[in-house]
């Protein structure tokens, strides 16, 4: 594994890829079907639903909370809503569980929260902190050296096998979470185009 797929692992580990979902619904409609979702508080993870998080007529950062692995960083849906037009549904109201033809769109992308993204530099400075004591005492005692360095390579491996855990069910959670926007009443979810930027 190259130091920048390494790298990539742990800062971007639900890629960079911009959503788009369009919902069969009002931008009313589908914001209050969002909050009905939404937990806040230090017991939010206890509700039994889905998110937790900010959430307003513009925009979004809900943290999925779903998930009985709690070892698992919760993926984060960081976006916007983006009202598209109205009466364009191809829909029966029974499709649409009852809901009037409006039609939005949510465009957000996945990510992790800065919180755990700083995990990787404390580990890194772990390390180069066991290289550091470690060799400068190797000269002196190398009992000694091992005893000092033993601690600080513990350490660092542990935190750094917590953190691959937490990733790699952190991908499983946004898998569910895209799952949890295409469950939505007419929704069809898909890749933003990507955009080239040129250099004239």
């Amino acid at each position: 594994m190259k130091f920048a797929d390494f790298l990539n692992f742990f800062l971007k580990p639900y890629g960079d890829t911009l959503y788009q979902v369009d919902v069969e619904l009002s931008p009313e409609e589908l914001l209050a079907v969002l909050k009905d979702n939404t937990a806040s508080g230090i017991f939010a993870a206890q509700s039994g639903k889905r998110f937790c998080g900010r959430l307003s007529s513009r925009d979004f950062h809900l943290r999925w909370i779903f998930s009985k692995l709690r070892n698992s960083w919760g993926p984060i849906a960081s976006g916007r809503f983006v009202e598209t037009g109205e009466s364009c549904s191809s829909l029966g109201r029974e499709q649409t569980r009852g809901y009037t033809r409006g039609y939005s769109r949510l465009e957000f992308r996945i990510v992790m929260s800065p919180a755990v993204q700083l995990l990787v530099p404390v580990v890194m400075l772990c390390l180069l902190l066991v290289m550091l004591v470690g060799f400068s005492e190797i000269f002196v005692d190398w009992r000694r050296a091992i005893l000092i360095m033993l601690p600080l390579i513990l350490m660092p491996s542990f935190v750094s096998l917590v953190a691959v855990l937490g990733v790699k069910l952190g991908q499983r959670d946004a898998r569910q979470m895209l799952a949890y926007f295409e469950s939505l009443p007419g929704a069809t979810l898909k890749e933003a185009p990507k955009v080239k930027h040129f250099i004239t």
